[in-house]
């Protein structure tokens, strides 16, 4: 029965080109850009550390001291934290802990080069390489005693050392930065979540290169490295006073019970520190998830979110224009649904052949929008845009805008159908 109903949905296709055309058209094109600037939105939305789903959080705690304002005028709301005070989170704290700042520092020349070449410095404790999943290709990370005290080691990247020592090992060797001697304990391997979710805070581009170097807060404070986000009070400019926040601070918290434990360490801290004379702010103190983190930072940019609801739209107006194409094409064959009707056929069996045609619409739009789907992001791809390379083209993606397409030309069917099976038999089938 179904290969007669897909036959007789043909033929009635068939002879109506025109409109079959409209609705296809109408369908492909909203399921095709809706399924591209999706895509587009989940590439850039997802989870950069999927090794560590759902269990990296970035703390926040702000101050209650008047006149802390970030450098463009902004006042801070805890995002970023003064050494101080991550230094005594880090010592009081049980769960492992990560702050992190962002540099730029100067490398000697090599090979051709003729001048010192900029490298991105990420500063942060040795526990960043376990909280983030940074494996290495040689070498360790620094041991923890060289957190507090500066030992003048780092970790290179796997392309910095290729770059700079070939193929041979590079741990062991010095590396001269912003005119310092440093030690190489350990090669991390190349380490680029996209977006960059640490630098949101950092002054950092979210879409920018990968880390060069790994140094030590240790060694970044007594080289006095400048970080590149500093929010200082008053005339304050240094990372060394007190009164400037320039550190941003994660951890990895594994389950249910972590998370509350650390919230409620958290809300314990705060409550200590100000019984001690300090003015932390009780309602800027956040654990908050990487993902909403992520959201809340606007790491998908503003014009694919844009893109996205216009591309809702179009698949909107196309189903609102198949109903009516749809309803005007059942009630124009209301005398062949008479006829068929008064031969014995039950409303039930008209319903499903009215919406197994609807069905092979959706079906033919959906390969159409596949195809749409699949130019616009190739054509996203190949774009010069700093977040295009993150941009996939998956499989699922089009079998999804098939099925998409599918489900809603069937939904844009259901009430010209029930219409159809609703008319009447004997008044119609004077008009044969």
């Amino acid at each position: 029965m179904f290969l007669y109903y897909f036959r007789v949905a043909l033929r009635s296709l068939v002879s109506s080109p025109a409109m079959t055309l409209l609705m296809v058209a109408g369908l492909a094109v909203g399921a095709g850009t809706s399924a591209a600037t999706q895509t587009v939105v989940d590439s850039l939305g997802a989870d950069p550390v999927p090794s560590r789903r759902g269990q990296l959080f970035h703390i926040e705690l702000g101050t209650l001291a008047p006149g802390h304002a970030h450098k463009d005028g902004k006042a801070a709301n805890g995002e970023l934290l003064n050494f101080d005070t991550a230094l005594q989170i880090l010592r009081a704290s049980r769960y492992p802990l990560s702050p992190l700042a962002l540099s730029n520092v100067s490398l000697p020349p090599t090979g051709q080069e003729r001048y010192p070449r900029r490298a991105n410095a990420l500063i942060a404790t040795s526990a960043v390489f376990h909280t983030f999943d940074i494996g290495f290709r040689e070498g360790r990370a620094w041991s923890k005693d060289a957190d507090t005290d500066p030992t003048f080691q780092v970790v290179i990247s796997d392309e910095l050392a290729r770059r700079l020592f070939g193929e041979g090992s590079a741990v062991g060797r010095i590396i001269s930065v912003a005119g310092h001697s440093l030690s190489i304990v350990g090669v991390a391997r190349d380490w680029q979540p996209q977006p960059r979710f640490y630098a949101s805070d950092l002054g950092g581009d979210p879409f920018g290169s990968a880390i060069d170097i790994y140094v030590p807060l240790s060694v970044a404070r007594a080289m006095a490295m400048q970080p590149r986000q500093l929010e200082c009070t008053g005339g304050e400019t240094s990372p060394q006073a007190s009164t400037c926040a320039w550190l941003s601070l994660w951890t990895i918290l594994e389950d249910s019970g972590q998370q509350r434990g650390f919230r409620d360490f958290l809300a314990r801290f705060v409550s200590q520190q100000n019984s001690l004379g300090a003015s932390l702010d009780p309602a800027t103190a956040a654990v908050t998830p990487l993902v909403k983190w992520l959201a809340s930072h606007s790491a998908v940019p503003d014009e694919a979110s844009t893109q996205r609801w216009l591309a809702l739209v179009f698949l909107i107006v196309g189903i609102v224009n198949s109903i009516a194409l749809l309803l005007a094409k059942f009630m124009r064959r209301s005398g062949e649904t008479s006829l068929r009707r008064a031969l014995g056929a039950r409303r039930a069996d008209v319903f499903a052949q009215l919406m197994i045609e609807s069905a092979v619409v959706g079906l033919a739009a959906g390969l159409v929008g596949a195809f749409i789907a699949w130019a616009s992001l190739m054509a996203i791809a190949a774009q010069p845009s700093r977040y295009a390379h993150l941009i996939g083209i998956g499989v699922t993606t089009l079998g999804w805008c098939i099925v998409f397409s599918i489900g809603a030309a069937v939904l844009a069917a259901l009430l010209p159908a029930w219409r159809a099976c609703r008319i009447s038999p004997a008044g119609n089938l004077k008009l044969l």
